[in-house]
């Protein structure tokens, strides 16, 4: 992948690495429960959020119309512009692959254009 960034063939998808923050407030139903972990109760409420079919669907329609508005419309790339969403794993990239795959269908229906933009798969494997 470097040596490939380097000689131009594919860009540095790190330059414009967008991370986003998520905020969680939970609510202690008793007070001083030695049995209460925080920390394990935010890491399942943050796994449930963020894998529920609308978050994902609502996220891959701001995603959608970002990279329409802001990178397609713009022209950048010389038209040939691509967009990579990093998930956490297999089963959530095929759960926004099905957001982005619908969302894109139902957008073609309403404006009765033909967008260049479609889903495709890809999966890399951490090494």
């Amino acid at each position: 992948m470097k040596q490939a960034i380097e000689e131009g063939f594919i860009l540095d998808v790190l330059k414009a690495y967008t991370p986003v923050d998520s905020y969680y407030k939970l609510v202690k139903k008793t007070e001083d429960d030695p049995e209460f972990d925080t920390k394990k109760a935010k890491k399942k409420l943050r796994r449930y959020v963020e894998s529920h079919d609308h978050a994902i669907r609502l996220k891959a329609e701001i995603m959608v119309d970002h990279f329409h508005e802001q990178v397609l419309a713009a022209g950048k790339i010389g038209g040939q512009a691509r967009a990579m969403v990093v998930t956490s794993g297999i089963e959530r990239a095929i759960q926004y692959f099905h957001a982005f795959k619908a969302y894109l269908r139902s957008a073609r229906a309403r404006t009765r254009r033909s967008s260049p933009s479609r889903a495709s798969t890809s999966t890399a494997e951490r090494r």
